[in-house]
């Protein structure tokens, strides 16, 4: 189940470059067949991880309706706008996480050290809050690359992307190991 689990998500993980490969290459229906399958195995899978499901369902659902309406309608935009549509739903997970509850990154600390102190929590909780800035902008910006060229689409959602989400990662690591010392 956890090779399965790998699979799909290094697939979608790279929904970006199958995107590109498959519409500059011809090979579209082979392409968009086993990103249907990924996003189908997805969904079946979020359900058997509750922590994950949260955004796995939602974001799987929407994949498998964006990949139905590519072939449908036999156009491949309808492809482009999943990175937004994950960003939408982060975003949206994120916001109402500070608003009702415990914020997000507040909960996934607790995993670690349920007897979170205030400090760490009021930490998490403007951590939450930056990500939840992030996804904004992070989702504009893959909404504007839905009207540029495909190669700008595949680029942004494909490497700047993740690189900006590593560059906060790894920056929030070394704040809160150098810094915070925790």
């Amino acid at each position: 189940m956890k090779l399965v689990q790998a699979i799909v998500g290094l697939l979608l993980l790279a929904y970006p470059a199958f995107v590109y490969l498959g519409v500059q290459y011809q090979f579209s229906n082979s392409v968009l067949a086993v990103i249907l399958i990924a996003f189908g195995l997805r969904a079946i899978l979020a359900k058997t991880n509750p922590a994950v499901a949260k955004i796995a369902l939602p974001t799987a659902v929407i994949g498998l309706i964006l990949g139905v309406s590519s072939a449908y309608f036999q156009q491949h935009d309808w492809l482009l706008y999943y990175p937004v549509a994950v960003n939408l739903c982060l975003l949206f997970w994120f916001a109402m996480s500070l608003r009702n509850g415990a914020p997000v990154i507040t909960e996934i600390a607790r995993i670690k050290d349920p007897d979170l102190p205030i400090q760490a929590q009021l930490y998490t909780r403007r951590l939450t809050a930056g990500w939840t800035f992030f996804f904004a902008i992070n989702g504009t910006i893959a909404a504007i690359t839905t009207q540029q060229s495909l190669a700008t689409w595949a680029l942004y959602n494909g490497a700047i992307s993740y690189c900006l989400i590593g560059a906060l990662l790894g920056g929030e690591f070394c704040y809160r190991k150098l810094v915070l010392r925790a």
